[in-house]
């Protein structure tokens, strides 16, 4: 069966865990869907993010604070466009890893295909985003549900 991750799903299933320290799995689950393409419940997922961090790690919430109020969220075209100036425009600060590992390089192919099969391998669909796009990668589970 393959699965398609959904707009925050993987940080939902996460913070319902209720887990009281996070392990470097959990981390990446939780946290990517800071760097999905806005929507509108983007904001929603962001507080829900900062609350449970909240918790355990105060600093890192405070961090995420200052970013909730300078989100613009009542705009969602304004999100959306600070998230392509933020990521699609500039190739250092893109969320395709194999980009910034290898560039237009035959290297990112070989990557991209060894992704691919890795995540054939657990299941998961990536759909549109490419193999080696940061938060789809983040936040699957691996194919172990968690």
């Amino acid at each position: 069966m393959i699965r398609k991750a959904t707009p925050g799903s993987a940080s939902r299933k996460v913070l319902q865990r209720g887990a009281c320290k996070l392990t470097h799995r959990i981390q990446y689950q939780l946290l990517a869907p800071l760097f999905e393409y806005p929507d509108a419940d983007y904001p929603d997922r962001v507080r829900d993010i900062n609350d449970y961090l909240r918790g355990s790690y105060a600093d890192a919430a405070l961090e995420l604070g200052r970013f909730i109020d300078l989100l613009p969220a009542d705009d969602v075209q304004a999100m959306q466009e600070l998230f392509t100036r933020s990521f699609d425009v500039q190739a250092a600060t893109t969320l395709d890893i194999g980009y910034v590992l290898f560039g237009d390089d035959y290297k990112r192919g070989i990557l991209l295909a060894n992704l691919n099969r890795e995540h054939r391998n657990a299941s998961i669909d990536t759909g549109t985003e490419l193999a080696d796009y940061v938060p789809e990668s983040a936040a699957s589970d691996g194919g172990d549900g968690g």
